[in-house]
This record gives C-alpha cells, structure tokens and sequence, in this order.
C-alpha cells in the first residue's frame, strides 16, 4: 500500500490514474501562480513607468495682486517632461487654491498662457489659476496653481493737495 497526497491506493491501473490526475492539478497550480506573479511584477512595472514618466507640475504665474477688471483673468505657465512631449494643457479657474469652481477644467491645446474672458467676477474675491500637463503617453502631472488675484473694482481716492501760499 502507498500514501499520496492523503490518498491511500494499491498498485492498479487506477492509482496510476490518481497520480497523474494530482500532478496535472499541481501544474496547472504552478502555472496560474506563475502567470499572476508575472503580470504583477508587469503591472508594478507598469505603475513604476507611469510615475516617473509624468510631466512637472507646472509653475503657474496670474496677472498680479489685483485687477480691476469683472470680466476676464489671465495666465500664463511653464511645465516640461525629461522623456515624453506635452500634448495638452487644462486650467480651471476657482475661489480658493486648486479648485474649479468659477471655470472646469478646459483645454488649453499646447499654448502656455490663456486669457479666459465672459467671466462674471466679483469685487474683493481672489480667483486661482489652476493647471495640469498631460504628456504624449496620458500620464497627467499634478495640479499647478497661482498665488491669486483679487478683483478690485474701487477706484484709487485723489489726494487733496492744499497750497497755503507760502
């Protein structure tokens, strides 16, 4: 009598039978353990791609401190990738840093500076340039942002100059 694998069998054709039944079940085991540890050594490389193929965070510059006017706000921004070229900028526009909520995200094609105009503005809020790079394989960089510029729609006050006559 022979013990296999919790499996107690006599000499026959049938325990022959058993023993190659239960070696094929350990190499298709083998097999499919194998196959998922080459695509997750191939999607970890994949990932490992991916984070340093994305494009820097672009450097995001608005028109100054303030503006007087309610309708339009400029940018202009600079990003770069060492391997890839960039395909596409977005920018949104929005009242605190990184958000989105005055302008979504839109495209800005390659230029590097955007002049968005049909805008309603409204005095004494500061408005954010927010924008990201996408590189020619759609890997997209994170979020550059301005430093902010608040409407001001108040006139500057005219000095009084008073002439004594001395």
């Amino acid at each position: 009598m022979v013990v296999i694998d919790r499996l107690t069998t006599t000499r026959s054709p049938q325990t022959s039978y058993r023993k190659r039944a239960i070696a094929k079940q350990c190499l298709a085991f083998v097999t499919l353990t194998s196959l998922f540890m080459l695509l997750s050594f191939f999607a970890l490389a994949v990932c490992f791609q991916k984070a340093i193929a994305a494009p820097t965070t672009p450097v995001v510059t608005d028109d100054g401190e303030f503006t007087s006017s309610t309708t339009q706000l400029h940018a202009i921004w600079t990003s770069s990738d060492p391997e890839y070229s960039i395909t596409e900028y977005q920018y949104g526009i929005g009242t605190y840093p990184g958000a989105t909520n005055v302008v979504g995200w839109t495209s800005a094609g390659t230029n590097t500076e955007v002049t968005h105009t049909s805008l309603t503005l409204s005095d004494g809020t500061t408005y954010y340039f927010a924008v990201k790079a996408m590189n020619e394989i759609n890997d997209w960089s994170e979020a550059g942002v301005s430093d902010g510029i608040t409407v001001d729609t108040t006139p500057p006050t005219t000095p009084v100059v008073t002439d004594d006559g001395e």
